[in-house]
């Protein structure tokens, strides 16, 4: 099977100093592969370069085998923050990209924005400003947004890190029902190693800075998935240890039957 995304031998820095170190992964068309490692060990700055909003890295990028040379319509990116328009309504952030200078008749574009709203499931604040809408809310007009030029692309890079944690597996159940519907190829960024597990086919462990892919670790549990389940706990456990969170912990000296969690 061919690949939606290759990274081969990726090196970036920033002023001279090292952020990417010969990186090279490949991800399967329709396949969900999520982003793991140490904080600012360039998770984001490989999906900016993937996104095409940062340039100037050694090595080579392809989507579906062309070069990346910058942002296209055929990839989709999310953010942390959903950078909704504060003066233009629901219905026209997620219509902004489908202009006519960029190929949307105005009647396809319609159909399109009313189809994306019904599968975010806010088609009932079409007409809602930005700020009438709640965290969780806001996500899924960004979602839209992001999927509105049909991209076989999608690149999130911590969507759901900012909502609660109720609102966070609302959004993880309905990026899969999106998934499922569009078989978009997604790449995420995540701090949250069951978010990982739950959504992934498979998890890439990064190195620290200058970041390395240090493991792929496939996750083969079939779906829909318990988030209880075993063998998903046992991949969260190998992952602590990948990422030395086991052995970080067991160095600090804590009083007996002090109570932490990862």
């Amino acid at each position: 099977m061919s690949s939606a995304i290759k990274i081969e031998r990726v090196t970036k820095r920033f002023d001279g100093n090292l952020v990417l170190n010969e990186l090279s992964l490949e991800v399967r068309p329709s396949e969900i592969v999520s982003l793991i490692g140490p904080s600012g060990c360039g998770k984001s700055t490989l999906l900016r370069l993937l996104s095409g909003l940062e340039r100037d890295y050694d090595g080579r990028l392809l989507i579906d085998d062309q070069p990346v040379t910058g942002p296209s319509r055929a990839i989709g990116l999310m953010f942390q923050e959903p950078r909704l328009m504060p003066w233009l309504n629901v219905r026209d952030n997620v219509r902004f990209g489908l202009r006519k200078e960029n190929g949307f008749e105005a009647p396809a574009a319609t159909a399109r924005v009313d189809d994306l709203l019904r599968q975010v499931k806010l088609d009932h604040a079409a007409g809602h400003l930005p700020r009438q809408l709640s965290g969780g809310m806001a996500q899924r007009a960004a979602l839209a947004r992001s999927l509105a030029t049909e991209p076989g692309v999608l690149l999130l890079d911590e969507p759901f890190s900012a909502v609660d944690a109720l609102t966070r597996m609302r959004l993880q159940e309905l990026l899969l029902e999106v998934w499922q519907r569009t078989q978009v190829t997604m790449v995420l960024v995540t701090h949250d190693l069951d978010e990982a597990l739950y959504l992934s086919d498979r998890v890439v462990v990064m190195s620290s800075r200058p970041a390395s892919v240090r493991e792929v670790l496939p996750v083969k549990s079939p779906r829909p998935r318990d988030r209880r389940d075993s063998e998903l706990l046992r991949l969260r456990a190998h992952l602590l240890e990948a990422l030395d969170v086991v052995h970080a912990l067991e160095s600090v000296d804590l009083p007996a039957g002090t109570p932490f969690g990862v």
